[in-house]
């Protein structure tokens, strides 16, 4: 009986799965400050998340990224939300708008993914290849048990996934709603780790250095929107140590 228990520990495959490997625990713990964003802008929706985001392994936002959460959800997120099913009757113009939401929503991150595999060097946060697959399958069987209604219903169903199309995202690929901040909120959202660390640093990091960082992505490399960030910074509660303007790079003189 000993000899057997021997051999199929050593078998291929009989190795037990209940523990995750090295690698899933590595990837699983640098996705936490992703999930942390993730279930603070479900929080902010009102909307119920679930494993893993729920998870109490999640580290908490510090208080100027709930706020970030917040103000996407009064701006690009409005809309979606206005999407919430009432009652058990099927609204089919509701249903083509939530259809043509999602549809948008997988074509703009499966370009995204294959923008993304052209850079090597930044990481891949798209969702994986099967998940897009199967979005775009429940859109076709939705289409088809929508196809199958009676004229009426199919029509407001076309109509509402015309809207949707535009819902979250304009015919521009711009986000529904933008007040000029969205690109901001997200670049501080995908750094809240590196701040909160920046603001604990002895000696401090200064507003003016995290804006220096910050710039060249929002594309103000001179900086000159500098006393705007101050502004928008008091606004969302982010406080950073202040020391004057940012230095202009010299240029020398011939």
């Amino acid at each position: 009986m000993e000899d057997s228990n021997t051999e199929s520990k050593d078998r291929p495959g009989s190795e037990t799965k209940n523990e995750p490997a090295a690698e899933n625990d590595q990837t699983i713990k640098a996705s936490l400050p992703i999930l942390s964003i993730i279930k603070d802008l479900y929080d902010a929706c009102g909307v119920p998340m679930y494993e893993p985001a729920a998870t109490p392994d999640v580290p908490e936002l510090p208080r100027w990224a709930k706020n970030i959460c917040e103000q996407l959800r009064l701006t690009i997120f409005k809309r979606v939300l206005e999407l919430r099913p009432e009652g058990e009757k099927i609204d089919w113009h509701n249903f083509g708008r939530m259809l043509g939401v999602c549809q948008r929503l997988a074509a703009y991150l499966k370009n995204g993914r294959a923008e993304k595999s052209k850079e090597a060097s930044k990481p891949n946060l798209a969702p994986p290849t099967d998940l897009l697959e199967q979005v775009e399958v429940a859109f076709v069987d939705s289409m088809d048990a929508a196809l199958a209604q009676k004229v009426q219903s199919q029509c407001e169903y076309l109509s509402g996934l015309a809207e949707g199309y535009e819902m979250f995202l304009d015919t521009q690929g711009q986000f529904t709603g933008d007040r000029g901040r969205t690109a901001l909120y997200f670049e501080l959202l995908s750094r809240w780790l590196e701040i909160e660390e920046m603001r604990q640093a002895q000696p401090p990091v200064t507003c003016n250095q995290l804006y220096q960082l910050l710039a060249p992505k929002l594309g103000d490399p001179g900086c000159k929107q500098f006393e705007w960030f101050k502004v928008f910074c008091k606004e969302i509660g982010l406080s950073m140590t202040t020391q004057g303007r940012p230095c202009k790079s010299k240029v020398k003189k011939r």
